[in-house]
């Protein structure tokens, strides 16, 4: 901004300050609108539904087992709650569909 500001004419002195109280709001509201708690709360349900789908995977290698069923019945409420939890983050459907089309993509080019 000063680069901007150093070519400016005299009459129109007024910028520097007004560049200013920009930049000092931007910075307030980034620090009010706290992103670095939502990048906690993402970071900490991704590793969730990681420890989930883990779970759900030894399932499916101890499928015939005993006590596979009562796993099953705890691990749909373990989801339901994790699904319950996540609600906090607003749903964009057209955004969501445009990354899992993105990761699929990916997933394919990789195979």
């Amino acid at each position: 901004m000063a680069l901007i500001t150093d070519v400016l004419p005299p009459a129109a002195s007024w910028v520097r300050p007004v560049l200013a109280l920009i930049a000092t709001g931007l910075s307030l509201w980034l620090l009010v609108a706290q992103n670095q708690r939502n990048g906690l709360d993402c970071a900490d349900l991704h590793f969730c539904w990681n420890c989930l789908a883990n779970q759900y995977e030894t399932l499916w290698d101890r499928m015939y087992s005993v006590h596979s069923a009562a796993v099953l019945k705890n691990l749909a409420d373990k989801t339901a709650e994790l699904s319950k939890s996540s609600t906090a983050f607003p749903n964009y459907p057209t955004l969501m569909a445009k990354w899992q089309d993105d990761v699929v993509a990916q997933h394919a080019a990789a195979a």
